[in-house]
Parts: structure tokens; sequence; C-alpha cells
């Protein structure tokens, strides 16, 4: 795992993986950590057990997938602020999603 890492739901239940999350965070291999769920400090304290958290590292996005509200935040958490692409909303980007697919489509056939 090296540069940025999104994690969409993923409980962090297992300590082997959790503890290479953890060596390439001290590392600087892994910059920033996006984690999405519904409930993310729940996801970080099972990440960290009692550790030092490195706020700075961490990227929270709250949110349910598969959702406009979740998307909007997943555009503004993770993909605004850290990599400087952004859609104006979550239905703006399955718009944008259905148009490659139906374009996909076309070209495929």
């Amino acid at each position: 795992m090296a540069g940025n890492c999104l994690f969409i739901g993923y409980s962090f239940r297992h300590q082997v993986i959790n503890e290479q999350i953890r060596s390439n965070l001290e590392t600087g291999t892994l910059h920033k950590l996006g984690i999405f769920a519904p409930d993310t400090k729940k996801l970080i304290n099972n990440l960290f057990r009692g550790r030092t958290i490195p706020r700075d590292k961490i990227v929270e996005i709250p949110g349910y997938f598969g959702t406009f509200e979740g998307l909007d935040q997943l555009n503004s958490r993770w993909f605004g602020e850290y990599f400087g692409k952004r859609w104006s909303s979550g239905r703006q980007a399955v718009d944008q999603s259905r148009l490659w697919q139906e374009e996909n489509k076309k070209l495929y056939k």
C-alpha cells in the first residue's frame, strides 16, 4: 500500500492488515488514508486500538455508499480537498458516469 488509499466500508478488524496500514502510515509510504463509512470514528478506533492517531494523515468521510449524500461527501472530502477534482454534486457524478457508460456501449458494440 503506497500513496493515498481510500477504504470504503472496511471494518479494520484484521490485526495483520491493520499493522501493515499503521506501518505504512508511520514510514510515510502511505500518505493519506481515507475512510468512507457511516461511523468513521468507530473504524478509526478499530484501526488504531489505543495508539496515537495521526490525524493529519486520516481523512474521515462520513456517509453511506450508494447515496447521493454519500457521493457528495466523497466528492468534497476526498476528491475535492486532496486531488483538486470535484463534481458540483453527487447527482452530477452519477449522471456523468451514466453518460460514460452509454458512450462505451456505443464504442464496443
